[in-house]
């Protein structure tokens, strides 16, 4: 207590004549009063703390929850909408707008990295979605990873279609299966005749 407590505590108890058991209640009073004081400002900021804290923490959740389901939600537009089964590369490049046909390098790469993405995990067929997507966009390297998906009659078609987007490469692929396997003729061996 400093001095100026204490003097206005004595004016106080001097003024009003006062006995030892009211000064004592009201000497009581003031501590609590004191204590209560300097308990509240901590704990006031300490609560404002924790409030900014918690909506700092469902901000992030909720940032982070928008850049999860967020790629979840355009791979389901992405998708096939019939529910028969899978469509074919007639039928999916039969959907595109023609605004599809002239994407951006970036809305390609995007596809690209998409489709990357889902074969490395072994999903061939999400893969080839976002290949075939890319490559009716008019870009070669997926026409070519495309076809490297494939069995080697739809291959060559992807193939074909590389070259004809600037693929060099593609025309070694093209001539992997347009050329007869040396190897297929080998293995018909000719038994010598007994006599």
């Amino acid at each position: 207590m400093n001095v100026n407590s204490k003097e206005r505590l004595a004016a106080h108890v001097h003024d009003q004549e006062v006995g030892d058991d009211e000064a004592i209640a009201f000497l009581h009073n003031q501590l609590l009063a004191q204590r209560d004081r300097r308990i509240e400002a901590p704990a006031f900021r300490h609560g404002i703390l924790i409030g900014v804290a918690a909506s700092g923490i469902v901000l992030a959740v909720s940032i982070g929850l928008f850049l999860i389901l967020n790629p979840i939600a355009e791979q389901t537009r992405a998708a096939p909408e019939s529910t028969g089964g899978r469509r074919t590369v007639s039928e999916e490049s039969s959907t595109l707008r023609p605004a599809d046909l002239h994407s951006s390098d970036a809305e390609i790469a995007a596809l690209l990295r998409r489709g990357d993405a889902f074969l490395t995990s072994g999903d061939i067929t999400s893969a080839r979605l976002f290949y075939e997507r890319a490559a009716e966009a008019g870009s070669g390297p997926a026409a070519l990873l495309l076809g490297a998906t494939f069995d080697p009659a739809q291959a060559l078609t992807w193939y074909r279609r590389a070259r004809d987007l600037g693929m060099v490469e593609a025309e070694q692929q093209i001539k992997r299966f347009e050329t007869p396997s040396l190897d297929a003729g080998s293995q018909t061996k000719k038994t010598p005749a007994r006599q």
